[in-house]
């Protein structure tokens, strides 16, 4: 089970308005609060991940999955790829390294298509 997006309760307090404000003011640019939610969630894994040093199930934790699996099987809805896939292609990215891999090519290829979008938002 993934986790619940928090209350809209702090972020309208943090800019002084109401909940109700706040959320028309997203709506008015076509934005929903647990799609802002979700972005933050996935920015927040590809850092984790980046940190080759910290267990996937950690990183899941980190981010309110009761487990590895459920991070792992949302991770891959986000980007196309699990969250290993996600860190050998983050890897051959950033080091230039060409590794050889059982991974899926696809995966590698959605994988790599998913992380320059983001790096774009």
């Amino acid at each position: 089970m993934g986790p619940v997006p928090p209350s809209t309760a702090l972020p309208a307090a943090s800019a002084s308005l109401s909940r109700r404000t706040l959320q028309r003011r997203l709506e008015e640019t076509g934005r929903r609060y647990a799609d802002r939610h979700r972005s933050v969630l996935i920015r927040r894994a590809k850092a984790l991940l980046s940190d080759e040093t910290l267990p996937i199930g950690r990183i899941g934790v980190e981010l309110g999955y009761a487990d590895a699996a459920h991070f792992s099987r949302a991770f891959l809805n986000w980007t196309g790829a699990t969250p290993s896939d996600w860190r050998r292609a983050e890897r051959r990215l950033t080091t230039g390294e060409m590794e050889t891999t059982r991974a899926n090519p696809r995966a590698l290829a959605a994988c790599d298509g998913a992380y320059q979008i983001v790096k774009r938002i």
